[in-house]
């Protein structure tokens, strides 16, 4: 999320659009001050991307009204409108730590700021009250001990992560205040690392009453039931969730509350190409013993409808197998015995099973004969096949004291196979959230709270749903909150003291 503020004098409207005058002087705000040689951006042609910044310098007014000759750093001159050009900070403002130190704030001048730090592997940046972080897409040695303690022992104040949780630590503890950090931006852009990132420093500052660790565990639990590989991440989180992280009058870390919203259900049964389903399925074709595959008929992944719709079963660099060994431990952390976990993975392998169930076409659909994955799910879910065959093919229509059972075509059967199967998902997860929850509880009393809220950020695929709907909408109203904060409480002050803004 990054944040543009206005120079002095400046109004939004005159830095975007040059006025015009009978002279034809460089009298636009946004360009007030400028000459010959003065640094600037103009907006180029750039083929199939449409238009890009390009740094030059003035030349001279240009030849026709409200134009100039602008020479750009290639050695190409163009004579271009003023409405395309903005001015460049000078070359000792390049990389600054925040954006707020900055001249010049419009939309070239940040972007550039921000890549010039991005090619120094400096991927944090300051602007005013917030952190702009811009995923690497590798590992950078920024995470050590040594640079968590520069950042709790004040030695630093360089932007990153550790300085906002210790800020908010810091303002917790010394104020008695309530902290939330709220981590927003694009799908892929890297908020849920962040969010681990941010714990993992909380637990290592309010350590000492053994609970941290449990709270640790939370992130593999709910990254491999909620998490999925999209078109842009591999590990895209498919559910918003706030952590309430609990604190004892010592600042310790006595407990934490979790809260899930929007739940991507509909993932369970279909991706796009390219995509896979939740991680947790693949963690238990790949990762299952030969007694567990043998109880629940399991196969590879590539066997199972649900898996192989978006072509992709495994991910670069992952091993499936691994991770289902860490998913049982941080369920055991957590307090979810073998027991437990056993039925967990069985109601999984169920919902699997559901997906290879096929009908016979046209009106009063059946199950196809000899097809043995009706017999599976019904014995995995605890039921005869002949009621589960039953409630997959037939509908019962309550009419006053009498019901009519209505056969299916195989269309309405198929949506119905999947509705039951993203059901069951969606019971599981907050099911499982529930017991996670119950498992941070703690009977003291929480006498401070840091919240942190991480939700999917906006998306726009070739193909969208309502689940994108929901979640763009919930986004807006996220950024709605953030300028209502951020900007309108902080214009009300400038009116109550009658000072312009």
């Amino acid at each position: 999320m990054s944040i543009i503020q206005r120079p002095k004098g400046v109004s939004a409207s005159s830095r975007f659009a040059p006025s015009e005058n009978a002279s034809g002087a460089w009298d636009a705000d946004a360009l007030k001050g400028l000459g010959r040689n003065s640094r600037v951006w103009v907006l180029t042609p750039d083929g199939a991307r449409g238009s890009q910044w390009s740094a030059g310098a003035i030349v001279s007014e240009g030849k026709a009204p409200d134009t100039l000759e602008v020479k750009l750093d290639d050695g190409r001159i163009h004579e271009v409108s003023k409405r395309v050009v903005m001015p460049a900070n000078p070359p000792l403002l390049e990389g600054v730590v925040d954006l707020t130190q900055l001249s010049y704030l419009n939309e070239p001048s940040i972007l550039h700021n921000m890549d010039t730090r991005y090619q120094a592997d400096n991927i944090y940046t300051r602007a005013g009250p917030l952190l702009i972080a811009v995923n690497p897409f590798k590992k950078l040695n920024i995470y050590s001990q040594d640079i968590l303690r520069q950042y709790q022992n004040g030695t630093t104040e360089e932007p990153h992560v550790f300085f906002v949780a210790n800020k908010a630590f810091c303002a917790m503890k010394g104020e008695g205040v309530d902290q939330s950090m709220v981590i927003s931006g694009e799908s892929g852009a890297g908020k849920t690392e962040t969010t681990k990132i941010a714990m993992q420093y909380l637990a290592t500052l309010a350590g000492g009453s053994g609970m941290e660790e449990q709270v640790l565990q939370t992130n593999p639990i709910l990254e491999a039931f909620g998490n999925a590989k999209t078109l842009r991440n591999n590990n895209s989180s498919r559910f918003g969730k706030l952590i309430d992280i609990h604190f004892d009058n010592c600042a310790r870390i006595i407990g934490a509350h979790v809260q899930t919203y929007l739940l991507e259900k509909s993932r369970v049964v279909h991706q796009a190409k390219g995509e896979r389903g939740y991680h947790v399925f693949y963690q238990l074709c790949a990762g299952a013993n030969s007694e567990e595959r043998s109880e629940w008929g399991l196969e590879s992944a590539d066997k199972y409808n649900y898996l192989s719709g978006g072509g992709d079963i495994s991910i670069k660099g992952v091993d499936d197998k691994k991770d289902f060994l860490d998913l049982k431990k941080s369920l055991k952390a957590v307090g979810i015995g073998e027991e437990i976990q056993h039925e967990i993975f069985q109601v999984l392998a169920a919902v699997l099973w559901l997906g290879n169930i096929q009908f016979t076409p046209g009106e009063g659909t059946q199950v196809v004969p000899g097809n043995s994955a009706v017999d599976l799910a019904a014995k995995l879910l605890g039921t005869k096949r002949a009621n589960l065959e039953k409630a997959l093919t037939t509908r019962t229509i309550a009419t006053g004291k009498e019901k009519i059972v209505k056969p299916l075509r195989s269309e309405e059967a198929c949506d119905g196979r999947d509705a039951l199967a993203k059901a069951i998902y969606g019971s599981l997860f907050n099911w499982l959230v529930a017991q996670v929850n119950t498992s941070l509880s703690d009977s003291r009393s929480s006498t401070s709270t840091i919240s942190i809220l991480d939700i999917y950020g906006f998306e726009s695929f070739q193909h969208n749903s309502f689940e994108q709907l929901c979640i763009n909408y919930a986004n807006e109203r996220l950024q709605q909150l953030f300028n209502h904060h951020l900007f309108k409480l902080e214009q009300e002050e400038y009116q109550a003291e009658q000072i312009d803004w």
